[in-house]
């Protein structure tokens, strides 16, 4: 078996944690996302499992993150927002757009993306989110 782990890129947001004592406040990141793919079949011929130009849509995905704020749909800030001119730069979550959090919404995005570009031998292991101060989230299915 193989593990390919691939940087995707990075994305600039805002966001905010209700009720968390630091995070409540709204503020800013520079958010790292990698991924690791797994390979349970025999290396091929070529020597490469897949051509990492097949991961391009992963990182235009990430575009529809950046520069934007993200937060909780029950958030009073994104009600507040939402109905001014600002509301095209909001990213609704149906949860605390937490770290960890938004691992899982990118590994719901990514795996969705993979699925149609690439065999069905090799799949999403796991979507990593890193804040720019290297802390971060790993979600694995």
């Amino acid at each position: 078996m193989f593990i390919i782990q691939k940087r995707i890129g990075k994305f600039s947001a805002a966001h905010r944690i209700q009720g968390h004592p630091k995070c409540s406040f709204l503020h800013g990141h520079d958010f790292h996302v990698s991924i690791e793919i797994e390979y349970t079949e025999y290396l091929p011929s070529s020597g490469l499992v897949l051509d990492f130009a097949l991961f391009a849509p992963l990182k235009d995905a990430l575009l529809r993150y950046d520069h934007r704020t993200l937060l909780d749909f029950n958030d009073p800030l994104f009600l507040e927002l939402h109905d001014s001119s600002v509301r095209t730069s909001l990213v609704q979550f149906a949860y605390p757009p937490t770290t960890e959090c938004i691992a899982q919404r990118l590994f719901a995005e990514f795996k969705g993306l993979l699925w149609q570009r690439i065999s069905r031998t090799v799949r999403l292991k796991s979507v990593t989110v890193l804040e720019g101060d290297g802390d971060g989230a790993t979600f694995r299915e």
